[in-house]
């Protein structure tokens, strides 16, 4: 039996080193419930949703993006040139990636395409790498296309700015609620558009969306844009993206929602990702679609025993075809955990004019708290002189120079030396060297790099402002890196960043006894013969 498990790895091993090109698949489809998620090899993009006992399609053809390079357009349809497909594939049965090539710009785009089955949405990133040579200093993306919410070809457009959401309605709230896109509060857009589809198309197509929605029932469309370099307000970290270079990496996050029929909206705010413990307020959008105006008992609750609550009054009074903002406020739970905050309104006229929406909030982590000092490059500079207290404090620059994915608590050690130590340290590890805590400075850091997350992500980097040393003869100081291990390999049981012959066997046999994935398996047997496994 251990014999053929050996075997088995070295077929796996041989297809994974094989190099071959597949023939990518013309298509390929998340079937959800009530979503049902289609992209082809190209990237466009096709959602029907279950309405009564049938999916109806949601687009009248296919939503395409467009990227533009200093003027030069590539598209995923529709208007050429087009990208060139580099890998087509679904890591889950809730997950899609394309992956293309803008010509021979050296600039690569991946789109993932996320659906959590039972949900009203689902999620779109994209990643723009500069893998090429050449800096662009004027760099746009924009996604959308010619719309048909609920196999309806009349629909009227909406914005919404405390959401950033264009949105569109059909003639009868009683028949559908509404179909939205908008983008995540870490990555927010810079323009809207929503018109007759043929306007749209063009307003993609030339890269310059208008910021206005047509007031009334038309064949519609609708679309977002980003300008790398043109922040929207408060961006502030985007301020410094004004070109893009060789290695940068620009991440978008946006999300397509629907709501069921009602006379009565409740539009929730885009998912979010933030650290344990933190105080998070959520702006719920209310709308009333009645011809009257009409008085709302609100409530909310969270899953997974995280306190929520109304920052006002548990009653809100709304003039037809108006809407109202309503805060929510709730405290993360420890890390590696999430809850769902729905907010439901119920009409005191009619209880059966009601609805909810819901965001979910996660807390990175609960992965291994470990020595990342080999995964991350460490470098000081602005060396200034305390008078004072004769110390010296400067910047220090962490880099993810490995391939783990870090997040929160980043704690910095440096054993005490005659010729460096640090001065006022947070505490001491249980083997006596000080540290200090940067988790506070690297979280406030992180929202302006990469894809805005909370996670220090492989090529990532940030800078840690006045870290203070007392340092004779300005010795440069020789510290180690602590921080938790967000995603270790499923089969690394002692959690020590590598995979033993014991390890990828015990992965096979789960593989065997489907409990785990195709995806999971390669990865453990990649590890592992990076590791000098044979």
């Amino acid at each position: 039996m251990k014999t053929l498990k050996w075997w088995m790895v070295v077929v796996l091993l041989a297809l994974l080193s094989s190099g071959a090109q597949a023939v990518l698949p013309s298509s390929l489809t998340i079937t959800g419930t009530p979503l049902r998620i289609t992209a082809d090899t190209m990237g466009a993009i096709q959602v029907d949703r279950l309405q009564g006992s049938s999916y109806v399609e949601q687009y009248y053809s296919s939503l395409h993006s467009y990227l533009f390079l200093d003027g030069q357009r590539y598209a995923t349809g529709r208007s050429s040139p087009y990208f060139t497909p580099v890998a087509f594939s679904m890591p889950t049965g809730w997950s899609i990636v394309n992956v293309g090539d803008a010509g021979e710009s050296g600039v690569r785009l991946t789109q993932t395409l996320t659906y959590v089955n039972g949900s009203m949405y689902f999620t779109k990133q994209w990643r723009i790498e500069n893998l090429g040579s050449q800096t662009f200093s004027a760099v746009k993306f924009l996604h959308g296309g010619d719309t048909y919410f609920a196999g309806d070809d009349s629909s009227q457009g909406h914005w919404d700015p405390a959401l950033h959401m264009v949105y569109l309605t059909n003639p009868n709230p009683g028949l559908t609620g509404i179909m939205g896109f908008y983008a995540s509060a870490l990555s927010p857009s810079d323009n809207y558009y929503e018109d007759n589809y043929g306007s749209v198309w063009t307003a993609l197509a030339n890269g310059a969306l208008p910021d206005t929605v047509r007031a009334n029932y038309h064949d519609a469309g609708y679309g977002l844009q980003w300008n790398r370099g043109t922040p929207a307000t408060g961006d502030e970290a985007a301020m410094t993206r004004t070109t893009f270079a060789p290695g940068d990496v620009w991440n978008i996050t946006a999300y397509e929602k629907w709501t069921d029929a009602g006379f009565v909206q409740v539009f929730a705010p885009a998912d979010q990702q933030v650290v344990a413990g933190t105080n998070v307020i959520l702006q719920f959008t209310l709308m009333n679609y009645q011809g009257e105006t009409d008085t709302f008992d609100v409530s909310v609750e969270a899953t997974a025993g995280w306190p929520a609550a109304l920052a006002g009054a548990s009653t809100i009074q709304i003039p037809a075809g108006s809407s109202s903002n309503i805060e929510v406020n709730t405290t993360s739970g420890v890390a590696g955990s999430s809850s769902i905050i729905t907010l439901t309104a119920i009409s005191q006229t009619d209880t059966n004019i009601s609805n909810q929406d819901s965001a979910t909030i996660t807390v990175p982590g609960g992965g291994a708290f470990k020595n990342v000092t080999t995964s991350v490059g460490l470098a000081y500079s602005g060396w200034t002189l305390n008078r004072t207290t004769g110390t010296l404090f400067g910047d220090m620059q962490i880099a993810n120079n490995g391939a783990l994915l870090l997040t929160g608590p980043f704690w910095y050690a440096v054993p005490i030396t005659a010729d460096c130590r640090l001065w006022r340290p947070t505490g001491t590890l249980t083997n006596g060297t000080p540290y200090v805590d940067l988790t506070a400075s690297v979280l406030a850091a992180l929202p302006g790099v990469g894809n805005g997350d909370l996670t220090l992500n492989p090529g990532e980097s940030v800078v840690v402002r006045n870290i203070e040393f007392y340092c004779r003869n300005r010795a440069t100081p020789v510290g180690f890196m602590y921080s938790i291990w967000a995603d270790p390999p499923q089969f690394d049981a002692n959690m020590d960043g590598a995979i033993s012959d014991s390890e990828v066997l015990t992965a096979v046999d789960a593989w065997k006894a489907g409990t785990a994935d195709d995806l999971s398996l390669f990865e453990t047997i990649r590890i592992w013969k990076q590791a000098g496994g044979q």
